[in-house]
């Protein structure tokens, strides 16, 4: 038998005609990986002195089926035997403590194990394929590892975890006919995707331990009404009940710290919420795409900006702000800073709007969607337009923008498709990506002192004829939004006349008139 070994560490196996019987030397400690992988060996004998035996080491080898492993080995790690379609039984020692991801996965013939006595981890993919999980699985309701729920097969459509359970792993799936689940006491975290497209479960009983849940942990719940959040529970996380349909009411801890992006989108049966008053942090579109009736800004909430991100509603019917609070007001339903110098949010049903004259920045959002708007008078005091500012907004047929403002943020008029004519100021030296994308204009003269142009910025305005540009444009922008994940942006230098055009004026009859194609990628 052909090994390389090299202090203790066997590296590498090689076949050696006619053998396939297998006996690893005394004195080797560790077996790298993937050392065996694929090889035709039949049986092995690792000897006590291995400890470690790395990961995919016996993978796809599909003739072994006798296999002895160390009294000291410590854990089994990823896809250690995965593939080995010969292997029958196997008996795990007491000293391994760990079994990887899909470490037996595709081993489908593999009915008896022996399973450690000191196992206090594995992972719910560890034995994947094999006959003895479900022959298992039929024989018992839950796979615990220590203190940990690995795979869940429960016989009726009521699950009631065991109290000794803290952990469940994150690979663990459960049956979709769930109608109700009561979660041990012990348990601090929802996984995520735990319960993700559970369309039949109508009552979650969470216990008072807990304190995050997890990404997706009740997406596309849709038959889940209520859910009681204990007192303790300090983050929901990205689309943890997105697309609960039915959800009806939803009470906040006052432990609550963080709403992750997403959290509760599409959930049209919660009419009435009521921010938490510890919760600083709400993502995109936490609370996106449906109509709420009242939403309630307690004392200490004092992101104005976080809640206009966080609402990408349809509509608020009523927006009420704690008397305490001392960072936002409320004029004719348009929510300011106090000091009315940040305009934050404007509800997606106004016609009309007279901004307040000491207004210095429209914050990222404000008038997103708000399609009924067709005219409005940005004052002079305004030297901030923010991202995806005015949005959505189709009604709108003109904007000025006034002196002092210096750049045009990414997307700010993206998708404002009957704005036919904008006055921009000279103040102006960026415009960044996709800000004017998708308009009506049929004429821009940028100012003189332009140096940013990003890409996309004028993108499909087809009825664009005539463009006046600047000589000092120097860099572009590329930006990507990344919903939860968060915006991806950055600034480019411009290699040629060419590619700068096409970048920008891409899918407008202004950029066919200087004999450019459009750009394919853009398409």
């Amino acid at each position: 038998m052909a090994f390389t070994i090299n202090d203790g560490v066997l590296e590498q196996y090689t076949e050696e005609a006619g053998v396939t019987d297998v006996v690893i030397p005394e004195g080797v400690t560790e077996i790298k990986a993937s050392a065996f992988n694929g090889s035709n060996i039949t049986s092995v004998y690792i000897p006590d002195s291995v400890r470690i035996i790395e990961s995919s080491v016996f993978a796809n080898c599909k003739q072994l089926h006798t296999v002895r492993l160390s009294e000291h080995l410590e854990e089994l790690k990823v896809a250690v035997f995965t593939g080995c379609v010969s292997l029958e039984k196997i008996v795990i020692p007491d000293s391994v403590s760990s079994i990887g991801f899909m470490a037996f996965s595709k081993c489908e013939r593999l009915r008896g194990i022996t399973l450690p006595a000191g196992l206090s981890f594995c992972s719910g993919t560890a034995f994947d394929g094999t006959p003895w999980l479900e022959h298992y699985l039929e024989q018992h309701e839950f796979f615990v590892a220590g203190n940990i729920l690995v795979y869940c097969k429960p016989k009726s459509d009521t699950v009631i975890l065991p109290e000794h359970i803290t952990e469940i792993e994150e690979c663990c799936e459960f049956p979709k006919n769930i109608r109700k689940i009561v979660f041990s006491p012990g348990i601090t975290t929802i996984p995520d995707s735990m319960l993700h497209e559970s369309e039949l479960l109508e009552e979650v009983v969470l216990p008072k331990a807990v304190k995050e849940i997890n990404p997706d942990a009740f997406s596309y719940c849709s038959s889940l009404r209520r859910i009681v959040l204990p007192e303790g529970l300090t983050s929901i996380d990205a689309f943890a009940f997105a697309n609960c349909t039915a959800l009806e009411k939803i009470n906040f801890p006052s432990t609550l710290k963080e709403i992750g992006a997403r959290a509760f989108e599409h959930c049209p049966q919660l009419k009435h919420i009521i921010l938490p008053d510890n919760c600083t942090v709400i993502w995109n579109d936490a609370f996106g795409f449906f109509s709420i009736d009242e939403v309630f800004i307690p004392e200490h909430f004092t992101d104005g900006e976080s809640f206009t991100r966080a609402f990408f509603s349809k509509a608020i019917g009523n927006i009420r702000i704690a008397p305490e609070n001392e960072a936002l007001t409320l004029v004719d339903g348009v929510l300011y800073s106090k000091d009315m110098k940040v305009l934050y949010y404007v509800p997606t049903e106004t016609e009309q709007i007279t901004i307040q004259e000491t207004v210095e920045e429209i914050a990222d959002h404000a008038f997103l969607n708000c399609d009924k708007l067709t005219s409005i008078s940005l004052p002079q005091s305004v030297v901030r337009i923010g991202v995806k500012a005015f949005q959505g907004c189709s009604s709108l047929t003109s904007i000025s923008i006034p002196d002092g403002v210096k750049e045009v943020l990414m997307a700010a008029f993206n998708n404002c498709t009957n704005l036919k004519k904008v006055t921009l100021p000279d103040s102006l030296i960026s415009i960044t990506a996709y800000a004017f994308a998708n308009t009506a204009i049929e004429r821009i003269e940028l100012p003189k002192q332009l140096t940013v142009l990003g890409d996309g910025a004028f993108e499909y305005c087809e009825a664009l004829t005539e463009v006046t540009m600047p000589e000092a444009v120097i860099q572009s922008q590329f930006y990507e939004d990344g919903d939860w994940e968060g915006d991806c942006y950055g600034s480019y230098d411009v290699e040629s006349e060419e590619d700068l055009l096409k970048s920008v004026f891409n899918g407008t009859p202004w950029l066919k008139s200087q004999g450019y194609a459009e750009d394919e990628e853009a398409e």
